[in-house]
Protein backbone atom coordinates (compact mmCIF):
# COMPACT_ATOMS: atom_id res chain seq x y z
CA UNK A 1 0.00 0.00 0.00
CA UNK A 2 1.30 3.43 -1.13
CA UNK A 3 1.36 5.99 1.93
CA UNK A 4 2.12 9.92 0.60
CA UNK A 5 1.28 11.66 -2.38
CA UNK A 6 3.56 11.89 -5.12
CA UNK A 7 3.77 15.56 -5.04
CA UNK A 8 5.19 15.37 -1.83
CA UNK A 9 7.71 12.50 -2.43
CA UNK A 10 9.32 13.86 -5.74
CA UNK A 11 9.73 17.13 -3.67
CA UNK A 12 11.20 14.86 -1.40
CA UNK A 13 13.25 12.88 -3.74
CA UNK A 14 14.41 16.11 -6.00
CA UNK A 15 16.21 17.76 -3.05
CA UNK A 16 17.99 14.72 -2.41
CA UNK A 17 19.26 14.20 -5.05
CA UNK A 18 20.49 17.40 -5.43
CA UNK A 19 22.08 17.54 -1.67
CA UNK A 20 24.44 14.69 -3.56
CA UNK A 21 24.80 16.54 -7.17
CA UNK A 22 22.64 14.65 -9.84
CA UNK A 23 20.60 17.50 -12.14
CA UNK A 24 16.56 16.65 -10.71
CA UNK A 25 13.41 17.95 -12.22
CA UNK A 26 9.46 17.22 -11.55
CA UNK A 27 8.00 15.59 -14.40
CA UNK A 28 3.76 15.50 -14.88
CA UNK A 29 2.68 12.30 -16.18
CA UNK A 30 -0.91 10.89 -17.23
CA UNK A 31 -1.17 6.58 -15.66
CA UNK A 32 -4.13 6.92 -18.20
CA UNK A 33 -3.22 8.28 -20.85
CA UNK A 34 0.24 8.83 -20.72
CA UNK A 35 1.07 7.20 -24.74
CA UNK A 36 -1.09 9.62 -26.21
CA UNK A 37 -0.38 13.07 -24.46
CA UNK A 38 1.09 14.27 -27.62
CA UNK A 39 -2.09 14.10 -29.45
CA UNK A 40 -4.57 15.60 -26.52
CA UNK A 41 -5.25 19.59 -26.50
CA UNK A 42 -2.79 21.26 -24.00
CA UNK A 43 -4.33 20.95 -20.56
CA UNK A 44 -3.07 20.72 -17.02
CA UNK A 45 -6.18 18.07 -16.47
CA UNK A 46 -4.01 15.57 -18.82
CA UNK A 47 -1.72 14.72 -15.77
CA UNK A 48 -2.48 12.99 -12.79
CA UNK A 49 0.83 12.29 -11.28
CA UNK A 50 4.53 13.35 -10.88
CA UNK A 51 8.13 12.04 -10.97
CA UNK A 52 11.29 12.92 -11.43
CA UNK A 53 13.72 12.96 -14.07
CA UNK A 54 17.23 12.62 -12.83
CA UNK A 55 20.17 12.86 -14.98
CA UNK A 56 24.02 11.97 -14.21
CA UNK A 57 27.01 12.60 -16.19
CA UNK A 58 23.82 13.18 -19.33
CA UNK A 59 22.46 9.69 -18.59
CA UNK A 60 18.36 10.27 -17.88
CA UNK A 61 16.69 8.23 -15.32
CA UNK A 62 13.10 8.19 -14.35
CA UNK A 63 12.47 7.62 -11.16
CA UNK A 64 8.51 7.23 -9.13
CA UNK A 65 8.94 7.66 -5.63
CA UNK A 66 5.37 6.05 -5.44
CA UNK A 67 7.48 3.02 -5.83
CA UNK A 68 7.82 1.22 -2.98
CA UNK A 69 10.02 -1.87 -2.21
CA UNK A 70 12.61 -1.31 -4.84
CA UNK A 71 16.16 -2.23 -4.58
CA UNK A 72 19.78 -1.55 -6.76
CA UNK A 73 21.05 0.95 -8.44
CA UNK A 74 20.37 3.25 -10.97
CA UNK A 75 22.04 0.70 -13.64
CA UNK A 76 19.66 -1.60 -12.39
CA UNK A 77 16.73 0.11 -11.43
CA UNK A 78 13.41 -0.53 -12.99
CA UNK A 79 12.14 2.76 -14.63
CA UNK A 80 8.51 3.41 -15.51
CA UNK A 81 7.43 4.00 -18.36
CA UNK A 82 4.51 6.19 -18.51
CA UNK A 83 4.47 7.35 -22.64
CA UNK A 84 5.42 10.73 -21.94
CA UNK A 85 6.05 13.19 -19.45
CA UNK A 86 6.25 16.95 -19.18
CA UNK A 87 9.66 18.07 -17.62
CA UNK A 88 9.29 21.05 -15.42
CA UNK A 89 12.78 21.94 -16.12
CA UNK A 90 11.59 26.07 -17.23
CA UNK A 91 12.86 25.02 -21.10
CA UNK A 92 9.35 24.69 -22.06
CA UNK A 93 10.22 21.40 -24.24
CA UNK A 94 6.66 20.45 -24.53
CA UNK A 95 5.93 16.58 -23.68
CA UNK A 96 9.03 14.14 -24.05
CA UNK A 97 9.09 10.46 -24.39
CA UNK A 98 10.12 8.51 -21.51
CA UNK A 99 11.58 5.44 -22.76
CA UNK A 100 14.57 5.35 -25.48
CA UNK A 101 16.27 1.68 -25.28
CA UNK A 102 13.75 -1.34 -25.84
CA UNK A 103 13.13 -3.16 -22.30
CA UNK A 104 16.08 -5.78 -21.09
CA UNK A 105 15.77 -9.15 -22.30
CA UNK A 106 17.25 -10.72 -20.05
CA UNK A 107 15.57 -13.58 -17.43
CA UNK A 108 14.24 -11.40 -14.24
CA UNK A 109 13.58 -14.99 -12.71
CA UNK A 110 16.12 -17.71 -12.64
CA UNK A 111 15.17 -21.20 -10.60
CA UNK A 112 18.20 -23.59 -9.97
CA UNK A 113 17.61 -27.11 -9.59
CA UNK A 114 20.23 -29.60 -7.76
CA UNK A 115 18.72 -33.43 -6.80
CA UNK A 116 21.02 -35.40 -4.51
CA UNK A 117 20.32 -39.11 -4.60
CA UNK A 118 23.90 -39.86 -3.34
CA UNK A 119 22.32 -41.64 -0.28
CA UNK A 120 21.37 -44.81 -3.07
CA UNK A 121 18.20 -45.97 -3.75
CA UNK A 122 16.66 -46.65 0.22
CA UNK A 123 17.65 -43.52 1.32
CA UNK A 124 16.14 -39.82 0.90
CA UNK A 125 16.56 -37.66 -2.12
CA UNK A 126 16.78 -33.97 -1.52
CA UNK A 127 16.21 -31.35 -3.90
CA UNK A 128 17.52 -27.50 -3.44
CA UNK A 129 15.88 -25.20 -5.17
CA UNK A 130 17.87 -21.48 -5.80
CA UNK A 131 15.14 -18.99 -7.36
CA UNK A 132 16.76 -15.34 -8.34
CA UNK A 133 14.61 -12.30 -8.85
CA UNK A 134 15.81 -9.33 -10.94
CA UNK A 135 14.38 -6.15 -11.85
CA UNK A 136 10.64 -5.82 -11.66
CA UNK A 137 10.27 -9.41 -10.12
CA UNK A 138 12.50 -8.54 -7.61
CA UNK A 139 10.77 -5.11 -6.81
CA UNK A 140 7.45 -7.17 -6.81
CA UNK A 141 9.23 -9.90 -4.45
CA UNK A 142 9.77 -7.00 -1.88
CA UNK A 143 6.43 -5.73 -2.15
CA UNK A 144 5.33 -9.53 -1.13
CA UNK A 145 7.61 -10.17 1.50
CA UNK A 146 6.44 -6.88 3.07
CA UNK A 147 2.93 -7.62 2.88
CA UNK A 148 2.70 -10.94 3.72
CA UNK A 149 6.32 -11.95 5.37
CA UNK A 150 8.24 -14.65 4.96
CA UNK A 151 6.51 -17.47 6.10
CA UNK A 152 3.17 -15.96 4.22
CA UNK A 153 5.59 -16.47 0.97
CA UNK A 154 6.69 -20.10 2.38
CA UNK A 155 3.05 -21.07 2.32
Amino acid sequence: MRYGDCKAKTVLLMELARALGFEADAALVSLSTGFGLPDLEPSPGAFDHVIVRLTRNGETFWLDPTQSHQGGTLETLVEPDYGYALVLDGEGNGVERMRTEPHPTEPTVVIEEQLDISGGQHEPAYLDVVTTFTRANADYMRYLIAENGRSGIRR
